[in-house]
């Protein structure tokens, strides 16, 4: 960094022949605001990295930061003058090692003021009286200043010396080179800068651990301060001593020493999600690597995959990654989900409610994936159908595909005596037989043939086990041959029946009971009729007289003629005590009735036989007349 006086700028210059860059100042504009300069002389470092600038012709210092420009004004006014807020021409100042104040060249006031940190306060006078002299605390023209342990060296420019002075103290100084006055013959002449030099400077150190960001140096041991080395941390992964980290100056050309830094080493987590078995771990946290750490059954590296992170302190390090694998719904034949209630987390898996699928049977088991994807389900296995024992159906030329997923039957025919219609086979429901339809037994019906009964007909009337029984033949119709027989239909329709004929009845003989003197008759069955029937002499019927058709051709039978049969009557003043009877009317025959007392015979007493059976009648009794005789005397 390089005070250009008279452009009133100060710049930095890096190597030589290297362009020097502007950074304070306005090139070629003297002023007094601040930041700006007229006539600057003396730059040196404060401890901070900032510059201390004396201002040398606006009669001030400023301290310049490093890194953005911004200046402050810590001593003098900025009007010339000798009083100790004052300045005139200040040609240097440095910051006391103490870091309590500035140590300023006040050059044309021939003195040495220590100014405090802020502008404002009176500076005192440390070295000089405020005019030119030679004794040995005197100084004229200071120039340049110099901090070494706590004595101050000052380049006394109009004296031809250095002198070495304690500014804590009024005590004579000490001429460390160069003899006031002695002019040409001194081994000095108007001494100004001054750098103390111990022939070596430290470098800066690369020991691993340290942090150099924010070192503020000062790497010459022999400067006005000393050595110095702060602001140095301890790198991520290393920690710092109770006495923070120091800095020792070398001894020698090469690096300084430093101290305070060790490294820390993370600890393995405790974290049930993750697999270490297999992983290799370098747990020192600055050259933290972890590799080979997978995740537990159930869990799997998410999008980012396992992550771990080294702790910042002695800790267990932090990974991250493993997530629940979350398992999808299959969509495997043969199993029904609509009804299933599901926990897809691999870890909390669970599947209730899944059932076989239409055409398969099992006992279903659901099991988690291994990796994101369907979970797996068991148990459901294809229904195998059986071939049915159906009657009517004609299996000879089946072809069949018995699963019922994939359920074909072909070639299935009607057997002789069945409907010969488009036989279908249908798929079981469970492991059963198949349903087949279509060929259904070709049903006869009953005829309407005439002379045949068929109330009473029993049995099947389906072609293949036709059996009819209990076929009559109708009323004026009888059996003829076999008697009446029902033959099965060939094609659905009434079966055939045979065996009756019509019946033709002739009068019968042999029955005297009967009078056909009137009779009219019509002798075939279907029509028969017999009218004028009546019973012989003797004989009586409750109602009329029957004549029933014969069932086969012959006599027709006559019923209801019975013998009549008398009883005793009960009549009264009849005595049937000596009475001899026979009661049937062919023979009836009744003598010794008498009249009862009381009663007198008109005639002979008699009986007449009954017309039908009950009492026979009888007559000639009469009650006596009683005749009563009045005598008149």
């Amino acid at each position: 960094v390089v005070s250009s006086s008279t452009s009133h700028t100060i710049h930095r210059c890096k190597a030589a022949g290297d362009t020097c860059s502007v950074i304070l100042g306005t090139t070629g504009t003297s002023s007094d605001a601040v930041g700006q300069f007229n006539g600057p002389y003396g730059i040196t470092l404060a401890a901070d990295g900032s510059f201390i600038i004396a201002d040398l012709e606006n009669h001030r210092v400023q301290k310049c930061s490093a890194s953005d420009s911004t200046c402050t004004v810590v001593a003098g006014s900025g009007t010339q003058g000798s009083s100790l807020q004052q300045l005139n021409f200040p040609t240097y100042a440095i910051e006391a090692g103490a870091g309590d104040g500035y140590y300023i060249a006040d050059n044309a006031n021939h003195r040495v003021l220590k100014c405090p940190l802020t502008q404002g306060t009176d500076c005192t006078q440390v070295i000089g009286t405020g005019v030119q002299g030679d004794g040995l605390r005197q100084v004229t023209h200071p120039w340049g200043l110099l901090e070494l342990n706590s004595q101050l060296i000052v380049a006394d420019q109009g004296n031809d010396r250095l002198l070495l002075c304690d500014p804590a103290t009024t005590e004579d100084c000490t001429e460390a080179a160069g003899v006031s006055g002695a002019g040409s013959s001194s081994i000095l002449s108007g001494p100004r800068g001054l750098r103390f030099d111990i022939g070596y400077t430290c470098t800066r150190p690369t020991t691993g651990g340290y942090d150099f960001s924010g070192v503020v140096e000062r790497l010459n041991p022999g400067y006005a301060f000393g050595f110095k080395a702060e602001g140095i941390t301890c790198l991520t992964g290393y920690k710092t001593a109770d006495a923070g980290v120091t800095a020792t100056a070398c001894t020698s050309q090469g690096p300084y020493t430093v101290a305070g830094c060790t490294v820390m080493s993370c600890t393995r987590p405790v974290a049930d999600l993750y697999d270490f078995r297999s992983a290799t771990e370098n747990l020192q946290i600055p050259f933290f690597q972890v590799r080979g750490v997978t995740c537990v059954a159930g869990y799997a590296p998410g999008d980012g995959g396992i992550q771990t992170t080294a702790c910042t302190e002695p800790n267990p390090y932090t990974i991250t990654g493993c997530v629940p694998i979350i398992c999808t719904r299959p969509t495997t034949e043969g199993y029904d989900f609509s009804s299933v209630a599901e926990t897809l987390d691999v870890p909390n898996f669970a599947a209730t409610g899944i059932v076989c699928g239409a055409g398969f049977t099992g006992t279903v088991t659901a099991a988690a994936c291994s990796s994101a994807g369907p979970y797996v389900v068991t148990g459901c296995s294809p229904s195998v159908c059986t071939r049915p024992a159906a009657a009517g159906y004609d299996f000879s030329a089946v072809t069949e595909d018995l699963q019922v997923p994939t359920f074909a039957v072909s070639g299935l025919a009607c057997l002789s005596g069945y409907t010969t219609n488009s036989p279908a086979a249908a798929v079981c429901e469970v492991t059963s037989a198949y349903k087949v339809s279509g060929c259904d037994p070709i049903m006869c019906t009953h005829p309407t043939t005439t002379g045949y009964d068929f109330s009473s007909v029993t049995g099947s009337l389906a072609l293949p086990t036709f059996a009819a029984t209990g076929v009559a033949c109708a009323a004026g119709y009888g059996a003829s041959g076999a008697g009446p027989t029902a033959t099965s239909c060939t094609a659905a329709g009434p079966y055939s029946v045979t065996g009756c004929e019509i019946v033709v009845c002739t009068r019968p003989t042999g029955v005297p009971i009967y009078d056909f003197t009137g009779v009219t008759e019509v002798l075939e069955g279907p029509t028969f009729q017999v009218t004028g029937l009546a019973c012989a002499r003797g004989y009586a019927a409750a109602d009329q007289p029957v004549a029933t058709m014969c069932t086969t051709s012959g006599p027709y039978t006559v019923s209801g003629c019975e013998l009549i049969r008398c009883t005793r009557p009960t009549t009264e003043g009849y005595d049937f005590s000596g009475a001899t009877e026979a009661l049937e009317a062919l023979t009836f025959e009744v003598s010794g009735i008498e009249c009862a007392a009381g009663y007198e015979a008109t005639a002979t007493p008699s009986a007449v036989s009954c017309a039908s059976p009950g009492p026979y009648s009888v007559s000639g009794c009469v009650a006596t007349t009683t005749t009563t005789t009045t005598t008149t005397t």
